[in-house]
């Protein structure tokens, strides 16, 4: 893949790039690099041809770690000849048992329908464009890859799962193929329809690269994209017809994030309590919660048969989940967090390492015997407790059967501790991005500017706070690789006045979250400062802002990637930042 291009579902494959040649790499980019991250493939696949074969097999030998299903569906008079098939089945003998293939028939081709699986997470691609091939030239052509949810993968498995069994083997008797071909016709057919698409191509009305409607297609260079732009009022774009409009860049973009992340939560009804217990007030003849006028006083007794620097430790870990939590994910806001997928390994086992170290502690505390432990330890309860109800009641003690619930209390905690575990279970939640309908209670750009915040402080704040990552023993260069999704500029560089520019890049984060505008445009600074944009506004180690207000590489970056509406806008957030 090319630098800085994410590589996100859900597209359209070839994709316009491809089509209009403005890029010439065989398999659109971002479908090949997919299949080379997968470890499974299956589906069906019709009208292949020996070039496909060739980019099947150069993908097999690229991902070593793909296995493969898939059913090859022929037709009369298709591509796929007894050449064709023979050579499928070549590739087979030699990579057996990983890749398998079988064949079926229809009368006049099948769509091409492929599941492949990343990380154990399915995606599909679906269409009637010859996957393998070089990207095909048929405008009539296209296929749809996206990532699955749990209702159409289990579907699809069923359905997989009865074709398979129904498609018959490829071997040395299956492979030959009739020899056919299409009905032939004559020269002057192929002259009559020569003529007649020359003649379409005539109409004014038809788009012929775009010439004759003044529509042209552009490479956009700044965003890595395709945008169409019409230069005339009277030739509207369809979707501009029927009010079609397609998501804003900015929409785009988190969608994509959103997308290869997970919103991660703790599930507090799986977490053990305290090991120390509390005690009622009641029993020592107090009120736990007394009123007088606008004062209130509330008491509350708590006891542990653990030693008091042994039972910060442990109850420390208890509690580390969160400190972990908010070190390897970003915010949503108030106690919501983000996480990239490929973190999640990560994380969990930073859990488990913290989980075993409490677990040990604990074991190598009790000795194997709760029940003996808390026996041992009634002496010094009973003491602790009687002192305590005698501040209230001098010279008396409390009942025996308040200690013993006491301690029942205090066993009931460690058994409890002993069997479960320290860190709470894990709820992962997929979460997407779409624009609700305005209102005074709705923010629509509150959660992503924090987000995006989030992100592009994260890194920033790993080079300038050396406690930031402090307790957390998971390879750092690795963490920090995962965490960059938006492809941080800052990532790439290494400057002897990396720290003096990230720290600088950390106040104009507070800068731009505190401007006096929309949270849209804020978005956008964010993902400027993150692609390297607004650089020329620190100056290491002295103003936050460049005292040369650098407008010109401002306002080009600008108008190049959003045209002068939003520079306009931007603009002014410029001076604001400037002046601040």
């Amino acid at each position: 893949m090319k630098k800085g291009k994410i590589c996100c579902v859900p597209s359209v494959w070839p994709s316009l790039s491809v089509e209009e040649e403005i890029i010439d790499e065989g398999l659109d980019n971002c479908l090949w690099q997919l299949l080379k991250e997968s470890s499974a493939l299956m589906g069906i696949v019709n009208d292949i041809t020996y070039e496909s074969v060739q980019t099947l097999e150069g993908l097999f030998e690229q991902n070593p770690q793909l296995n493969s299903r898939l059913i090859v569906f022929v037709y009369p008079a298709c591509r796929s000849n007894k050449r064709v098939l023979t050579e499928i089945m070549r590739l087979q003998d030699a990579l057996a048992p990983r890749v398998k293939f079988k064949l079926s028939h229809s009368t006049t081709g099948a769509s091409n329908c492929l599941c492949f699986t990343i990380d154990d997470k399915p995606h599909f691609l679906i269409g009637s464009q010859s996957v393998f091939d070089q990207a095909s030239s048929e405008p009539s052509e296209c296929s749809f890859i996206f990532r699955d949810n749990s209702l159409l993968i289990n579907k699809w498995v069923d359905w997989f799962d009865y074709l398979w069994p129904k498609a018959f083997p490829l071997n040395e008797f299956t492979v030959d193929i009739p020899h056919l071909v299409p009905a032939g016709g004559s020269k002057e057919a192929s002259n009559i329809w020569c003529q007649y698409i020359e003649k379409c191509y005539d109409q004014p009305s038809v788009l012929v690269r775009s010439q004759e409607t003044g529509t042209k297609v552009t490479p956009d260079l700044n965003k890595g994209q395709i945008v169409v732009v019409s230069d005339s009022i009277q030739n509207k774009k369809p979707s501009e017809e029927l009010s079609i409009k397609a998501a804003e860049p900015m929409i785009e973009r988190l969608s994509q994030l959103y997308e290869i992340g997970v919103q991660v939560q703790f599930n507090k009804l799986s977490r053990i309590r305290p090991l120390d217990a509390p005690m009622k007030p009641a029993w020592f003849g107090v009120e736990s919660l007394r009123k007088v006028g606008s004062i209130s006083r509330k008491v509350g007794y708590r006891i542990s048969v653990i030693d008091e620097t042994v039972l910060k430790d442990l109850e420390n870990k208890k509690s580390a989940g969160r400190r972990i939590l908010n070190q390897m994910s970003y915010s949503l806001g108030d106690g919501q967090r983000w996480m990239p997928e490929r973190v999640m390994p990560l994380f969990e086992a930073e859990l488990e390492r913290i989980n075993q170290q409490a677990q040990h502690r604990l074991t190598e505390l009790l000795r194997g015997n709760v029940d003996a432990y808390v026996k041992s330890h009634r002496v010094r309860v009973t003491k602790d407790a009687n002192a305590q109800y005698e501040e209230f009641n001098p010279g008396q003690t409390l009942p025996s059967e308040i200690i013993d619930e006491i301690l029942n209390d205090l066993k009931n905690r460690l058994s409890e501790a002993t069997k479960g575990s320290f860190m709470p279970n894990l709820n992962y939640s997929k979460i997407s991005f779409s624009m609700q309908s305005e209102s005074k209670w709705n923010s629509q750009w509150g959660q992503p500017l924090v987000f995006l915040s989030s992100v592009a402080q994260y890194p920033r704040k790993a080079l300038t706070d050396r406690f930031f990552l402090q307790g957390v023993k998971v390879d750092h260069k690795e963490l920090l690789k995962f965490m960059n999704i938006c492809d941080d500029y800052i990532f790439e560089i290494s400057q002897w006045d990396l720290h003096d520019i990230a720290k600088a890049e950390l106040n104009l984060i507070d800068k731009i979250e505190s401007l006096d505008s929309d949270e849209y445009d804020k978005c956008w600074l964010l993902v400027y400062l993150m692609e390297g944009k607004t650089l020329k506004w620190v100056v290491a180690g002295e103003a936050l802002l460049s005292e040369s207000k650098d407008y010109d590489f401002w306002a080009k970056n600008m108008i190049e990637s959003f045209g002068s509406d939003l520079n306009d806008r931007l603009e002014a957030m410029y001076d604001l930042c400037n002046d601040s």
